[in-house]
């Protein structure tokens, strides 16, 4: 269960579909680091998706953690947007920035990386699609002609618009500016937020070999993806 603005829910079907795709790419790299670090430099060429994201998403609160860190998050993050049986996490600034994170993949994906004689590639409208039927998923009454910017939508706002409908507005990058001022400049801003004491402090923690791959198995079968990724 998660607490959206709208009051805790699980995510719809379409919005699944969505964030679980983009939850995949960041897994993926995750996983790739990890076989990077066992095998022989020889053999990272043949290493699936070795090379990708090397340069992270950009969202430090998440980039900064160990790949084995990052599918922590990833995991319990899921489990929590889609499985009604487990409660809200206290709000943090790691679980904040591990949504940011997906959304950043979103966006990129959907503005399509690698375009073609002006054509925007078949990957990107498939993202587009993924984007607009998670926002049609929200609530029936909406309509995408509100995004409409000289007859195209602009899918970076709308991916925005479905961030803030899941998670609402994120709130650690304001909170990292009191980090290393006054204890209680940064505990009134985080009351002022209605903010656990706990939002920068808490941390994902660094799993074992064995929990690692028994974390990747069911990560694998959350999002319903292969094993052999």
């Amino acid at each position: 269960m998660w607490i959206t603005l709208n009051g805790p829910r699980v995510l719809t079907k379409p919005e699944d579909d969505l964030i679980s795709a983009a939850m995949i790419d960041l897994a993926e790299s995750a996983f790739a680091e990890i076989s990077d670090r066992e095998q022989p430099f020889y053999d990272h060429a043949n290493t699936r998706n070795a090379s990708e994201r090397r340069d992270g998403t950009g969202v430090t609160w998440f980039d900064q953690w160990e790949p084995e860190q990052r599918l922590w998050l990833l995991e319990h993050l899921y489990q929590a947007l889609t499985i009604e049986s487990i409660p809200p996490p206290n709000r943090s600034a790691m679980f904040e920035a591990t949504f940011e994170a997906i959304f950043s993949v979103i966006t990129e994906k959907v503005m399509g990386s690698s375009l073609q004689a002006g054509m925007e590639s078949t990957n990107s409208i498939q993202w587009q699609e993924l984007l607009s039927s998670a926002f049609l998923s929200q609530s029936s009454s909406k309509n995408l002609n509100s995004f409409l910017r000289e007859d195209t939508i602009d899918f970076p706002a709308l991916a925005q618009f479905i961030q803030n409908s899941v998670v609402g507005p994120t709130c650690y990058e304001q909170a990292e500016m009191f980090r290393d001022g006054p204890p209680d400049t940064l505990n009134r801003f985080l009351q002022s937020k209605g903010l656990p004491e706990g939002y920068l402090s808490e941390i994902p923690p660094l799993p074992s070999d064995r929990e690692t791959q028994l974390r990747v198995n069911r990560l694998k079968d959350l999002l319903d993806r292969p094993k052999d990724l």
